[in-house]
Formats: structure tokens, sequence, C-alpha cells
């Protein structure tokens, strides 16, 4: 039986986008704030979880209130793939420092530190 490759994608605004980029991602969809984000992040998601390329899909935490139905739908079903991973945008004190935490997540993806 042989193993099959999958993708990791992103929805994202252009800066989140290019910094997971960087580290590899293989598909993404860019979130313009001059339109409707809403129709805008549904869109990108159901496009990228119907792709059975796609293992994981990035997605800003901030941003998952405009899919909870698809992804209750998705759990419900118990779908194992695509996994979604949901990034933190904004500083919470229940988080360490965001600025850390991208450092470490970014030395974690691609080896290496950068400076934000």
């Amino acid at each position: 039986m042989g193993t099959k490759e999958l993708t990791i994608a992103m929805i994202g605004s252009n800066d989140q986008v290019n910094f997971m980029r960087m580290a590899g991602i293989g598909q993404w969809r860019i979130i313009t704030e001059g339109g409707n984000i809403e129709q805008q992040v549904r869109t990108a998601f159901e496009e990228l979880a119907q792709d059975a390329s796609i293992g994981i899909i990035i997605i800003p935490d901030d941003w998952t209130s405009y899919i909870n139905d698809v992804l209750k739908k998705i759990r419900q079903q118990k779908n194992v793939l695509p996994a979604i991973v949901e990034i933190p945008t904004h500083f919470d004190l229940g988080l360490e420092h965001i600025k850390e935490f991208y450092q470490t997540y970014a030395k974690k993806l691609i080896g290496f530190s950068i400076e934000i």
C-alpha cells in the first residue's frame, strides 16, 4: 500500500500567508480587507476542504467563527482530514507573547529563528 503525500494549506492575510509560504505550505488563499471577509473565508475554506490533496488547513483563530457550521459538520462526520489548525492572531493573557509565539513557531517549522 503506497503512501499519499498531503499538502498544508492556509487561509490568511497577505502577511500571514507569506510567512507560512517560507515554511513551505503548498496552497493558500489570501483574504483581502476590502471585501466581504466572511464570504471570502467561507469560500476559501470550502474550496480547500474539498481538495483531497490537502491534509491540514491553517486558519487564524478570529476567522473560525465564520465557518463554525462547516467545522461542526466536518467534526460530526468524524473526518480525520483535513485537520484544521487555528493560529492565534491577537495577544491574549492566556497565550504567551504573540511575538515569541511566532518566533518559536517559525523556528519549529523552518528550522531557524526570524526577527518579527
